[in-house]
């Protein structure tokens, strides 16, 4: 239970922008034709979320080390 508080502590931030991409690739393909800012913001949110996910991860595993050398 300990380790399933942590793990909704940490990925908090990820679990809250989860919409950006979602709204991102919907208004993509609700375009006709899209066009260079289209592909722009959806390409571009999609790696920001990537990107904070895996930051995510990398700071639960660390603290998972701490806890587990304590």
């Amino acid at each position: 239970m300990n380790y399933f508080k942590l793990f909704l502590k940490q990925f908090s931030i990820s679990f809250m922008l989860l919409w950006i991409p979602l709204l991102s690739v919907y208004e993509f393909i609700r375009e006709d034709e899209p066009t260079f800012w289209d592909y722009f913001f959806a390409i571009a949110r999609t790696s920001l979320f990537i990107i904070l996910f895996v930051v995510d991860i990398i700071a639960f595993r660390k603290t998972l080390k701490k806890l587990k050398d304590n």
